[in-house]
């Protein structure tokens, strides 16, 4: 027999009760397992050399010094990577940076040690020249048909990816995506209307606050298989775009979340 909260009315599960969270007591416990408690004997860490420049050309990337360290097993920049471009919507972007820099943060280089200090001591003392570029940080401006900083000159000649596909705006280079949204004869509502009210909004970028940072795993298994351990929702995209970059089947990657 149900429990009703009014006659004949049956009451929804949940509703005024307090769930457990399967998850939840392992997690404010500390018992839960992260990608970050993933460990392996001999396993290297590495750090990444990121450009403190939004929009800059590379000079030089000397990585001399980083070499010398002791525990450190390998210190690599584009050129050390496989000639593949990979992206949502487009095939734009490589591993590191190559010769241009697009956002400040962007990896530039990487180094790959015995320990976490020695991979960021070894990330520190890579050295890089750059030539800064005028950085475009408007949406407006980036918007116009005459900006006055073009990101992606080749925009509209990247091999257009399967997933996302982009909707470009032929006469303004900036654009990748572009939707227009409509519903109903808003000329009819506008007069209609008792009043309308016209101003400009802009949302701030959002970013996720998760319990564990992003980070991955690799574990080079027999045969060329590969298996990682990703903080990540999109499974099937890390899987996907590794085995692009190293140019093998998906069947030989495996991603665990």
């Amino acid at each position: 027999m149900s429990e009703n909260t009014t006659e004949g009315t049956p009451r929804a599960h949940g509703i005024g009760q307090s769930i457990l969270r399967e998850d939840g007591p392992v997690k404010v416990t500390g018992k839960a397992e992260f990608t970050y408690d993933v460990d392996f004997p001999n396993m290297l860490h590495a750090r990444f050399v990121k450009s403190p420049h939004a929009h800059a050309n590379i000079i030089e990337i000397d990585t001399s010094k980083a070499k010398e360290i002791p525990g450190v097993h390998a210190v690599l920049t584009q050129a050390d990577f496989p000639d593949v471009k990979f992206g949502d919507g487009v095939h734009d972007q490589t591993c590191l940076a190559e010769d241009r820099v697009l956002f400040e943060g962007q990896f530039v280089a990487v180094v790959a040690a015995e320990t976490k200090k020695l991979a960021e001591q070894a990330a520190n003392a890579v050295r890089v020249k750059y030539e800064r570029l005028q950085p475009i940080v408007d949406g407006d401006e980036a918007f116009r048909k005459d900006p006055p900083v073009v990101v992606h000159p080749d925009l509209h000649n990247y091999e257009v990816a399967e997933v996302l596909p982009p909707t470009f705006i032929k006469d303004r280079p900036n654009v990748y995506q572009h939707y227009v949204v409509r519903h109903g004869d808003t000329e009819v509502g506008f007069e209609q209307a008792d009043y309308v009210y016209e101003d400009e909004y802009k949302t701030a970028p959002l970013q996720h606050a998760p319990m564990e940072p992003h980070l991955v795993v690799a574990k080079p298994e027999g045969n060329g298989n590969l298996t990682l351990w990703s903080s990540c929702q999109a499974l099937h995209k890390i899987r996907y775009t590794t085995a692009r970059i190293l140019q093998k089947p998906a069947a030989k990657v495996r991603v665990i979340e």
